[in-house]
């Protein structure tokens, strides 16, 4: 698989030459010799740019928006990757054809159309999200460690409110107030 990264880089280079051929192209002006009031090689350079330039730009746009499509799916299939992982995914289940098969013949399903279950790992989906190139996948892996750390805030609490009153508890005890 390519980088999507470094294939974007290269394609913004060549947006920039292009981009600096077609300015040359424009703003060169057509000179001539003597009392030649244009040389005709210059015109039929300038013909020749102007053409190979459109060519490029054309070839360009596909290559980015090809980028764009794989750039798309990596974030569409790591969105997926991390609700799974967050709240767990369930393993496949038969169809009733499947099952219908698989009681009356004894033939069972191919293994690829029963998906295997996925355990809830908030921890591990937020840590791949954070670690992620994808700048959205890492945002939503920020929501997804804020709402941990509210939980264990929330889980903490109650706790950190008993030990306290414990302790003052048992320091009163031992004092004897």
């Amino acid at each position: 698989m390519t980088d999507i990264f470094a294939e974007a880089e290269g394609l913004q280079r060549r947006r920039a030459l292009l981009d600096a051929l077609e300015k040359q192209g424009r703003e060169t002006p057509i000179t001539g010799v003597g009392s030649a009031k244009y040389s005709t090689g210059q015109a039929i350079a300038k013909i020749l740019t102007a053409m190979m330039a459109q060519k490029q730009g054309d070839q360009l746009t596909q290559d980015m928006s090809a980028n764009q499509g794989q750039y798309n799916t990596q974030l569409s299939e790591g969105v997926g990757r991390y609700l799974d992982t967050y709240g767990g995914k369930p393993g496949g289940t038969l169809n009733d054809a499947q099952a219908e098969a698989l009681m009356r013949q004894n033939v069972a399903p191919p293994p690829e159309d029963l998906a295997e279950p996925v355990k809830a790992d908030p921890r591990k989906a937020v840590t791949e999200a954070l670690a992620s190139r994808l700048p959205e996948l890492r945002v939503v892996g920020g929501g997804g460690m804020k709402e941990l750390l509210a939980d264990i805030s929330r889980r903490a609490s109650p706790a950190t409110r008993t030990t306290r009153s414990m302790g003052s508890s048992s320091a009163r005890m031992m004092t004897g107030r």
